[in-house]
């Protein structure tokens, strides 16, 4: 089985660079994978010396590994930019593509349930992504499941998928028409915030009236509006160590993560293709009371 090449989305955060970075290379399957760099250019003068700082890490590790190759931007071209140009760079010579960006820290079996999974699913186009990261509702069960959700937190997708979504981020007037019908149904707009539970309608008003740069909420909304399945592990493979304040969008809500005690190497892929509704509710009801807690806290705070 050829391994899918595997692209990895860095600014300026030096830390989270050498936490990323560590946690891919003691992956089983790192060294015969294909990795790609992208680093952004610095956006001001005070991201110059941190961007500088991961130019110069990413460099150790190309020095210690022949398979790495850094594509290291002068300007700065933004996150969503970066992203689907860099993704589509890679897709230019492969079929198959696993994303992490840098807030991430990887489980040794990533690469593993990845590729085995990419290949399993990568004549079936109802599947749009296969994600690394799950949900921490599964209790012990190793088995994985489909929602019509997507994730960032590590992922993979395949060439005719993300050519697909191209032709949709092009069509402005097309994502102004589900923005538009998604605000003025009530039943629709409950179902794209996994039934009321997380305001994923904001992010998209965001995108589409701020500079708020997120490519994430349009891979979604496209997975919504042609009725997508994406897969998601019993257990997950990635953990975030992002919600310092010091993303893009500057959370500190840690509600979404999931820190498994110990590492699991066994996983269930020979799943039925089908939305799994018993575990998206308990993600809404999970969601629901995390996030009505940190409002709570963060309420408190402030006051």
């Amino acid at each position: 089985m050829q391994l899918s090449p595997i692209a990895v989305f860095l600014y300026n955060r030096p830390e989270h660079t050498k936490n990323i970075l560590n946690s891919l290379v003691k992956c089983t399957n790192f060294i015969d994978s294909k990795i790609y760099i992208f680093i952004d250019g610095p956006k001001n003068k005070e991201d110059e010396e941190n961007v500088k700082k991961v130019n110069e890490i990413s460099n150790k590790f190309y020095k210690k590994f022949n398979n790495i190759r850094i594509n290291a931007n002068t300007t700065n071209t933004g996150l969503f930019n970066n992203l689907t140009n860099g993704v589509s760079k890679v897709l230019n010579s492969f079929n198959r593509i696993i994303v992490i960006e840098d807030d991430l820290v990887l489980d040794k079996n990533f690469i593993i349930y990845m590729n085995d999974s990419l290949v399993k699913f990568e004549s079936n186009e109802k599947i749009l992504q296969i994600s690394g990261y799950s949900y921490p509702i599964n209790g012990q069960s190793d088995e994985s499941y489909f929602l019509n959700l997507v994730s960032c937190w590590g992922w993979g997708t395949w060439k005719n998928r993300w050519i697909n979504f191209l032709k949709f981020i092009d069509d402005k007037k097309k994502i102004l028409t589900l923005y538009k019908k998604i605000k003025n149904e009530g039943n629709l707009k409950h179902k794209f915030n996994i039934n009321g539970s997380f305001n994923y309608f904001n992010f998209l008003k965001k995108q589409l009236y701020t500079d708020y740069n997120s490519w994430g909420i349009l891979f979604y909304l496209f997975s919504f509006n042609e009725n997508k399945l994406n897969m998601f592990p019993g257990y997950t493979y990635v953990s975030n160590n992002g919600f310092d304040g010091s993303g893009l969008h500057g959370s500190k809500s840690d509600v979404f993560n999931s820190k498994p005690e110990k590492i699991y190497k066994s996983y269930n892929i020979n799943v039925d293709v089908k939305e799994n509704l018993e575990n998206l509710n308990k993600i809404s009801i999970f969601l629901k009371k995390e996030l009505s807690f940190f409002n709570k806290l963060k309420n408190i705070i402030v006051r």
